[in-house]
């Protein structure tokens, strides 16, 4: 999570990088942002989309978060909550260490039944090849869907042959009872991955329906065996409002374009009508 794309004044799309230092595998949360390469990211985004009677006031404001902020999160909470200031947003941290303390009892859950859980991804991903679509998520068949934090970096749990649990290079080999009772007493040492986030965050906060980009509907569409397997289920997804933001240039182009799609279909239509007439008895 280091660059964007964004739209340039010259209508390509141009790559714009974050360049302070990142710690490979550790959370988002717990990224140091570097703010003077976060303030000169912030001015090539600009300088590519091209100055408004906007720019100088958003660069201030943007440059203000940056200042202020600690890590990437901190940035991203201080821009959707000015952006959302009016709606009553509500933005959560998973990694806080009191919500993070909640969730216990969850990883404790998939944890205790982890070979139903791993059953569960791979009854998904058969369904979906049956059906002559690639599964929108690939894991090997050994992923626990769980990761365990030490040393501030992310080690994904794997299952063994002889039915233990262990972080990927084979550290700390136990009974999946002991790991779940460690997440019992230390919930903050473990995180989702991307196939039991969802059915973690619907424990967490249920809602009457889930609002989702694309992307999210596609690996939410993998999730009905293992939300089953806990006798519980999916909340309708529903793809979210999109909306595409054009210049005055390309939105005059964008009218005389249906203008004339409207011109050539109607003189079609009417030269139609003028053979069929010619063509009565």
């Amino acid at each position: 999570m280091n660059h964007v794309y964004v739209h340039s004044t010259t209508g390509s799309v141009k790559r714009v990088k974050y360049t302070g230092e990142t710690k490979a595998g550790a959370p988002v949360t717990h990224q140091p942002l570097n703010k003077e390469a976060m303030e000169k990211m912030i001015d090539e985004i600009l300088i590519a989309l091209g100055e408004t009677d906007h720019t100088k006031s958003l660069r201030d404001k943007l440059q203000q978060f940056a200042a202020r902020s600690s890590t990437f999160t901190h940035f991203f909470a201080e821009m959707m909550s000015w952006i959302f200031k009016d709606e009553g947003l509500v933005l959560i941290d998973p990694e806080e260490p009191i919500f993070r303390k909640m969730m216990g009892n969850i990883f404790e859950t998939l944890l205790m039944q982890n070979d139903d859980v791993r059953q569960s991804f791979v009854r998904s991903s058969e369904r979906m090849e049956e059906q002559g679509e690639e599964p929108f998520i690939t894991l090997s068949k050994d992923h626990a869907h769980l990761f365990y934090h030490i040393d501030g970096y992310r080690e994904k749990l794997v299952a063994n042959e002889d039915g233990t649990l262990s972080i990927s290079d084979h550290r700390f080999n136990q009974s999946s009872k002991q790991w779940a009772k460690e997440a019992q007493e230390y919930p903050e040492r473990f995180s989702s991955n991307v196939f039991t986030r969802p059915f973690v965050q619907e424990q967490m906060l249920p809602v009457l329906y889930f609002v989702a980009g694309p992307g999210e509907i596609k690996y939410w569409s993998m999730l009905k065996p293992l939300f089953h397997q806990f006798n519980r289920k999916v909340p309708p997804v529903t793809l979210r409002l999109q909306q595409t933001f054009v210049n005055r240039r390309s939105e005059k182009g964008v009218r005389i374009s249906q203008k004339n799609a409207f011109r050539n279909r109607f003189r079609r239509y009417t030269s139609k009508k003028r053979r069929a007439k010619r063509e009565l008895p």
